[in-house]
């Protein structure tokens, strides 16, 4: 079944555009097959440069802000200044610190 005007031609392009894409994997894939031992070899360097660069830089997929701080923010109530609120860190800190280091 084949449709006219806009529609069909930009159908019809992307069906050709298709075809010659899988053509083009097919044959890749086909060639990767037939030379198998290259494609062994090519796939366990890059497997070995991919686990040798995990080891060297652990933390290059970590940003800084993210190396294992805490940061909380504490208000004091409404109508009151921070100089004479009440001091609630040292009344939390010993619940909140260990449950963040997994105690």
């Amino acid at each position: 079944m084949r449709f006219g005007g806009i529609l069909g031609r930009f159908f019809g392009s992307f069906d050709r555009g298709f075809k010659g894409f899988t053509a083009r994997y097919i044959g890749t894939v086909g060639s990767a097959i037939r030379r198998s031992v290259r494609s062994m070899a090519i796939f366990l360097i890059l497997t070995g440069a991919a686990v040798w660069l995990l080891q060297v830089r652990p933390s290059g997929f970590m940003p800084d802000e993210d190396q294992g701080y805490l940061i909380g923010l504490v208000y004091p109530p409404r109508g009151r200044f921070v100089c004479n609120a009440p001091k609630p860190w040292p009344a939390n800190s010993a619940r909140i610190v260990p449950q963040a280091v997994g105690g």
